[in-house]
């Protein structure tokens, strides 16, 4: 017999009979899927089972009970195993053995490293560009920065008035978040090819994250002088002016975008908010609903205009909407979200979480999601085990977010693990200096630890960031006794 679960446990993934079956319970929406009968979950509990023991004799012993299902369904007829798969038939690349037995995932990756037919390349042929170039890619994707910098820079000395490997530098850059170098190899290209769409472009987006909306603006209009069809710098214009209030030029952006464009329906959703900032909210839902029915179906759309009822008061609306967007995107974990939210304002605590589990079972990795959860049960003082645990992962999916920070602080207040609280909200609240929720929660920090000037500080801070807050100065007066 084969001793792989995939000839025997029906459903396994790669699975060798019961496709069908698989894609159901990896995605049971999946066209080609089929939900498997009772005897196959049953075959597949068997085999579940024998995993989870703990000894050896406990597994040997389920896994007889399983081979004993296999041969009772007698599920596959082996007459013949697979021929033999690609292997090196030479070692003349380097780091090669003399002999290979047989080739199937195992052991290939670690012993024919890709980089090696680069190298015996370059070897040959030191100043080979395209091989420089595709071999700094490589070490980019397995994460050797410091030998795919080392190449760019090489390829710079030895062509510097080539404009291909500066991109490329400069892009590494910016995934270091080394902008100032980033920015610095940008120009450089700029002196030599002043046209260059993809620089100029990524030069905007560096300014308008650094909120240099005028320089945002000055690299965009470059662009759009060649390219006035460039939809995408367009819309980044138009957010740039929407920056600095300068609203006519934003919407004429706005409105060139086409509708059949990728980018329409964010077009038509930031004319919305413009409406919204110049306190025209009735307008801005009324266009959203005519942007729906052009861009039919949209849950960006959807989302966007329950927020306009939301903020108009009217939650009965927001919440049909989100419900009708819902219906026609099942899977939008935007929706989702949006409706979980909507249904912690109103007090539907178990509803909140439904919808956030919905989140999750669509994006495992949604770490708004994670951090929503994980902080409501910390607020409301259960489940702080697994809320410390889904906040965590939160963390490592988004590292230096404030408010996942805050969260992380705030369960451990919870659990009255004092200093590593005050430790997570003070470095909250230096990443989101203006939020009064952080803000209080390491002036109860404090003053649980009897720090009480510090508290009485923070909770200032509070009143000056949000001076209807209430309580606040009942817990000054209380801690000022």
């Amino acid at each position: 017999a084969i001793l792989d679960p995939r000839w025997h446990i029906p459903g396994e993934h790669w699975g060798k009979f019961g496709n069908a079956w698989t894609l159901y319970l990896q995605d049971p929406t999946n066209e080609f899927a089929e939900e498997p009968p009772q005897w196959v979950m049953d075959a597949r509990e068997e085999y579940l089972e024998a995993t989870r023991q703990p000894t050896r004799e406990g597994q040997i012993a389920a896994m007889k009970k399983v081979m004993q299902t296999s041969a009772d369904n007698f599920y596959v007829i082996g007459i013949c195993r697979a021929g033999t798969t690609i292997y090196p038939i030479s070692n003349r690349l380097g780091n090669i053995p003399e002999s290979w037995l047989h080739l199937w995932t195992w052991g290939f990756d670690k012993i024919l490293r890709p980089e090696q037919w680069y190298l015996k390349t370059l070897e040959l042929k030191p100043n080979f560009e395209a091989a420089q170039s595709d071999l700094a890619l490589l070490y980019e994707l397995q994460g050797k920065n410091d030998k795919a910098r080392e190449i760019y820079i090489n390829m710079i000395a030895q062509h510097p008035g080539r404009t291909s490997a500066r991109i490329k530098f400069g892009k590494l850059l910016l995934r270091e978040r080394k902008y100032e170098e980033a920015v610095s190899q940008f120009q450089e290209i700029l002196k030599r090819d002043s046209g260059n769409r993809e620089v100029r472009f990524t030069l905007g987006l560096i300014y308008y994250e650094w909120n240099k909306f005028d320089e945002a603006i000055v690299e965009f209009s470059e662009v759009l002088k060649r390219h006035p069809d460039d939809e995408e710098t367009r819309y980044f214009r138009a957010a740039a002016y929407g920056e600095k209030k300068l609203y006519p030029e934003a919407l004429d952006d706005l409105n060139r975008i086409p509708v059949n464009s990728d980018l329409y329906a964010n077009a038509q959703i930031q004319i919305g908010v413009i409406l919204k900032k110049q306190n025209r909210l009735p307008e801005a839902i009324d266009f959203t609903k005519k942007a729906m029915t052009i861009k039919k179906g949209d849950p960006a759309l959807y989302g966007f205009l329950s927020s306009l009822y939301e903020e108009s008061k009217d939650l009965k609306t927001a919440e049909q909407t989100l419900l009708e967007g819902l219906a026609l995107s099942p899977r939008s974990a935007d929706l989702h979200y949006r409706l979980g939210v909507l249904y912690e304002k109103t007090d539907r605590f178990d509803e909140s979480m439904k919808q956030m589990e919905e989140v999750l079972k669509i994006d495992p990795e949604s770490a708004e999601a994670l951090n929503f959860i994980g902080y409501s049960y910390a607020d409301r003082g259960i489940k702080l085990d697994e809320a410390e645990a889904m906040i965590k992962k939160a963390l490592e999916l988004k590292p230096g977010d404030g408010y996942i920070t805050d969260s992380l602080g705030w369960v451990y207040f919870k659990q009255n693990r004092n200093e590593e609280a005050i430790r997570y909200l003070e470095e909250a609240l230096r990443i989101v200096p203006d939020d009064p929720a952080i803000a209080e929660h390491l002036g109860d920090a404090y003053a649980r630890t009897g720090r009480v000037q510090e508290a009485i500080e923070k909770y200032r801070l509070v009143l000056r960031l949000k001076p209807d807050s209430e309580n606040i100065q009942e817990k000054i007066d209380r801690i000022s006794r």
